[in-house]
């Protein structure tokens, strides 16, 4: 025998939020890779800096060579810059993301609301309708 699936509004309006949720889940997720390889590279670059600067202090035995020094100090807060604009963009990202998936799941929650409200009347009225011929026929 083939049984054909009626449509539950209260069990799709559940699948909805499940589905939502892992929805919001991935924008998390993917947010949070950008963030973490943003400073990751960030870390990385700052430790080679680092070691660059430390080997050019060791091998200074010329005073002239300050000015090299001096430049290659200076750079650093441009990577600083670069990986504060590669995190703020992956917090605006995820934040639009999760603007657009909110909007969604309103909209979706109101249209199976009134779905359901409209099964539930249904129901009601055929209730009713059996109420009414029951108490004819019994009466």
């Amino acid at each position: 025998m083939h049984k054909t699936q009626q449509q539950n509004p209260v069990v799709d309006m559940v699948q909805y939020h499940l589905d939502a949720s892992i929805q919001l889940a991935d924008v998390v997720f993917s947010g949070t890779e950008k963030i973490d390889r943003a400073v990751l590279d960030v870390t990385h670059q700052a430790v080679d800096s680092q070691l660059k600067l430390v080997r050019a202090i060791t091998n200074m035995r010329d005073p002239s060579r300050m000015a090299d020094l001096q430049s290659a100090i200076s750079q650093r807060p441009e990577k600083a810059m670069h990986c504060q604009q590669q995190i703020m963009s992956a917090l605006v990202e995820m934040q639009t993301e999760f603007g657009r998936s909110v909007t969604s799941i309103e909209s979706a929650t109101r249209r199976l609301s009134r779905s359901s409200l409209r099964s539930i009347k249904r129901h009601q009225g055929r209730v009713s309708l059996a109420r009414r011929w029951l108490t004819r026929f019994l009466a």
